[in-house]
């Protein structure tokens, strides 16, 4: 589970996370939302709200080729692709984009996640497994590590999910449903990151990291909460959260993502879900998660399951 606040004394949520709506028009065209993902870097995550297409992800790491990005799916297992009707350029401010579908689908709703590499906040790395031998990257910077993501960019392979409260040993496949399981890919220590030799492939993979901050003037928390017999939960973060992503690490379930851009609100109002692990369009039609002034809740949500 992470989320994030405003608040700190020199970095803002704003200067770090955008959650964007905007309207396809199929035509080029720029994005401001604020972050600076030309100077200081990070990751662009794409879903067409309105259709079903694949989540799309590009980051700076990775960087463009020509007149587009590299692209991956976090619904697929599919290596990196080279597309041109996606990011064209990281801007000071923003990004822009190409026409047409998936991310500029005409008269067709959009949302773009954007979190800048920060301190404390988010970073990324490429690694290379080869001979069947160990790959390590630090993310010093972070402090405490809440979650890591590694997928295989230069051939098909899982997305492999390390995160803080999941059982030792144990991780969550993004683009699946099922439960926590051993595996032993990647393993966290401190805030090193080891890709396993021998245990995962040898081959080039992208290492995203987001952090886990408890201060005052923190903007990210990667927890857990577990329902009660109704489905129900309580969380506090001590700020009133933008971004919720989470899975059911107990029980076969879809990953799930929600923002106060899109319907993540009060008690009783209909959310705006969208799937990781799927293509497929906004769902509206239920209100099981609710943000406070101090957290968020949960209503009807499964019978005693923990989630992460």
């Amino acid at each position: 589970l992470s989320a994030m606040a405003g608040g700190g004394e020199t970095l803002y949520v704003d200067d770090v996370f955008s959650a964007y709506t905007y309207t396809g028009n199929a035509t080029a065209r720029t994005i401001t939302n604020g972050i600076d993902l030309a100077g200081k870097g990070g990751l662009v995550w794409f879903k067409n709200r309105g259709s079903a297409y694949d989540h799309v992800l590009q980051d700076t790491v990775r960087g463009l080729n020509g007149s587009g990005g590299y692209t991956l799916t976090t619904d697929t297992t599919n290596a990196h692709f080279n597309s041109s009707g996606t990011v064209t350029s990281f801007n000071s401010d923003g990004f822009s984009i190409n026409t047409g579908a998936p991310v500029n689908e005409n008269n067709v709703g959009q949302v773009a996640w954007t979190f800048r590499k920060a301190p404390k906040f988010f970073s990324q790395a490429t690694a290379t497994v080869t001979g069947g031998a160990d790959a390590t990257v630090s993310f010093s910077d972070l402090a405490t590590l809440g979650m890591v993501v590694a997928k295989r960019t230069d051939s098909t392979g899982s997305w492999y999910v390390w995160h803080r409260s999941l059982t030792a040993g144990k991780l969550l496949y993004l683009e699946q449903t099922a439960a926590e399981a051993t595996l032993g890919h990647i393993t966290v220590s401190g805030t090193t990151v080891t890709l396993e030799g021998g245990v995962i492939a040898n081959g080039t993979y992208i290492v995203y990291a987001w952090a886990h901050d408890t201060g005052t003037d923190g903007l990210i928390q990667c927890g857990s909460f577990t329902t009660d017999g109704s489905g129900t939960a309580t969380v506090t973060l001590g700020w009133e959260p933008q971004y919720l992503l989470f899975k059911n690490s107990s029980g076969t379930q879809d990953w799930r993502v929600c923002d106060a851009s899109r319907g993540f609100t009060a008690k009783g109002s209909t959310d705006a879900m969208l799937y990781p692990n799927l293509t497929s369009a906004e769902y509206g039609g239920n209100s099981q998660i609710y943000t406070t002034a101090t957290g968020f809740g949960v209503d009807s949500l499964q019978d005693t399951q923990t989630w992460v």
